[in-house]
């Protein structure tokens, strides 16, 4: 019964991890886009790139309203952040019960 429910925790605890790392994803994007659009209002470009680790995240024009989101490299910088932020998150639950047993 005590292992049924350790699973239950672990998933719960899981799920959680792979949500904060979309949440991370979401916050890193639009904190890159602010930035990206100073730097075209400040040094007066045509257009501008966002790039974040070598992903092209999204396009800024000086003209129109909006730019131009590349969502597959959104999508996938939210699966990877989500993925490296439950692998760091399990090992250190890992050590730090493996250090209790000893």
């Amino acid at each position: 019964m005590r292992r049924i429910m350790m699973l239950k925790r672990q998933e719960m605890r899981v799920i959680i991890e792979i949500l904060a790392g979309i949440v991370l994803s979401a916050i890193i994007t639009a904190i890159s886009i602010s930035i990206g659009y100073f730097i075209i209002n400040k040094n007066g470009y045509a257009h501008f790139d966002v790039n974040l680790l070598g992903l092209n995240l999204y396009k800024i024009h000086n003209h129109g309203d909006s730019g131009e989101p590349i969502i597959t490299n959104i999508m996938f910088l939210g699966v990877a952040l989500s993925i490296l932020l439950v692998i760091i998150i399990e090992l250190l639950v890992a050590t730090k019960k493996r250090g209790k047993k000893q």
